[in-house]
């Protein structure tokens, strides 16, 4: 994540994934609501995270909540260079939740290798 066509590809990614599913959510609501909540994914792992009342009301505005990828870390997506940005896929982790969510994941991820290292590079139990 330091080279910077790459970071700012996946931010063109993450504002077009932003405005397709906010057009998705409008055109089919019905079937946007039914995407499971981020508090049920990994079988309800963080149902009982207590949520800031802040964060709380965020959940019924449509400009911070909504669908996301919720999984977006570097071993899902590959760089595609004809057209600047990341081709991202497994999806199983698609949900509800706060946008920020989504961006937290790259982010993390970074500051997860720049600690402790790739998980690539760690082999028999020693990087």
């Amino acid at each position: 994540m330091s080279n910077r066509e790459i970071v700012v590809g996946l931010g063109r990614w993450f504002a077009r994934l932003r405005k397709l599913t906010q057009r998705f959510a409008e055109e089919h609501s019905q079937l946007a609501s039914q995407a499971r909540l981020w508090s049920t994914v990994h079988d309800g792992v963080l149902a009982e995270v207590p949520i800031d009342e802040q964060d709380r009301r965020t959940t019924s505005d449509p400009k911070h909540f909504g669908l996301i990828h919720g999984d977006v870390i570097a071993s899902n997506y590959y760089w595609d260079s004809t057209i600047d940005m990341p081709c991202i896929f497994d999806w199983d982790e698609l949900q509800q939740a706060w946008f920020l969510y989504d961006l937290s994941a790259p982010i993390w991820s970074v500051i997860s290798c720049e600690r402790y290292g790739s998980t690539i590079d760690f082999v028999d139990g020693q990087f």
